[in-house]
């Protein structure tokens, strides 16, 4: 029997196989899945926000793209993964509140997708899969043992399941 590790806003979790990381509620939110497939060790962040520097109070590295995505490096290495070997799944960034958030030109949902594509890259971790953008809500549940990311999205009435 597999653990269920539940992973909520602004939060990560790291673990090795057996596990499942989960997190529920990905709007403009961003998740983002970690994997060394040799150690099955991963671990699962849900961004709220792209860039910690337009807050000089934040005690919370997880929340943010620029300070949660290498922490949670640090610790998938201190906990046996390779950094070299790691790759990643995405999912998130969705436009919740209409067009481009209400008219004001915010796009938070873009600005994390663009934000954790462009930090993994510069940490130089591959991509393998992303689910990103739309308008729906994402639970997102990363399976330790195979690598599995299943993406469940409720878009306008529709539910679709998707496993990557």
């Amino acid at each position: 029997m597999m653990d269920q590790l539940i992973v909520g806003i602004s939060d990560y979790r790291i673990a090795s196989a057996p596990a499942v990381l989960t997190t529920y509620g990905l709007g403009s939110c961003m998740g983002v899945a970690l994997y060394d497939e040799v150690t099955k060790t991963g671990g699962l962040i849900h961004i709220l926000l792209p860039d910690s520097r337009q807050f000089e109070d934040s005690n919370n590295d997880f929340r943010f793209a620029d300070t949660g995505l290498p922490r949670m490096v640090t610790n998938l290495e201190s906990q046996g993964a390779v950094k070299r070997r790691l790759w990643a799944k995405i999912a998130g960034g969705a436009s919740m509140f209409g067009t481009r958030e209400c008219g004001r030109g915010l796009d938070i949902g873009g600005q994390n997708i663009k934000a954790v594509c462009d930090i993994l890259k510069k940490m130089n971790i591959p991509v393998k899969k992303k689910d990103v953008g739309g308008h729906g809500s994402r639970t997102l549940h990363f399976n330790l043992e195979t690598g599995l990311l299943t993406v469940r999205k409720i878009e306008k009435e529709k539910v679709a399941v998707k496993e990557f």
